[in-house]
């Protein structure tokens, strides 16, 4: 994702896009919205691994709806934390102010698609965002 190299190499993570899905998958969509979307996810989970790792980017078809799938090694979060994700002002982060994912919620959701997130401490995160396909 343009921009996010820096990012990634700052915090020694490598950025996997498995795209040979992604080729055959089409959405109707705003575009730079998102990107905007996908691109919020991507940073949080680069910042969930300050001490390196892998995130990764796969699209899957899941019956009429097209799933965009991001993981990260990070540290994860606690199952607690996990229901006030995407709240305004909410955040995980020391140095964040928690809109990004509120956001990416909302771009997300004015797309007719889902946003799921699920984690385990020191293990990592996966991000799911769930749209219609375009048939």
């Amino acid at each position: 994702m343009t921009g996010l190299g820096d990012k990634a190499q700052e915090h020694n993570v490598t950025i996997e896009l498995a795209e040979e899905n992604c080729k055959e998958l089409f959405l109707l969509c705003e575009e730079s919205l998102l990107v905007r979307a996908i691109r919020n996810v991507v940073q949080n989970a680069i910042e969930a691994m300050p001490d390196g790792g892998i995130v990764g980017i796969q699209c899957l078809k899941a019956g009429d709806s097209v799933v965009i799938r991001v993981t990260d090694s990070g540290r994860g979060i606690d199952e607690q934390r996990l229901r006030y994700l995407g709240l305004p002002y909410y955040c995980t982060k020391e140095q964040g102010i928690g809109l990004g994912l509120m956001i990416s919620s909302k771009i997300i959701q004015d797309h007719y698609g889902t946003i799921a997130i699920a984690s385990e401490l020191h293990r990592g995160t996966v991000v799911d965002i769930t749209l219609p396909a375009y048939r």
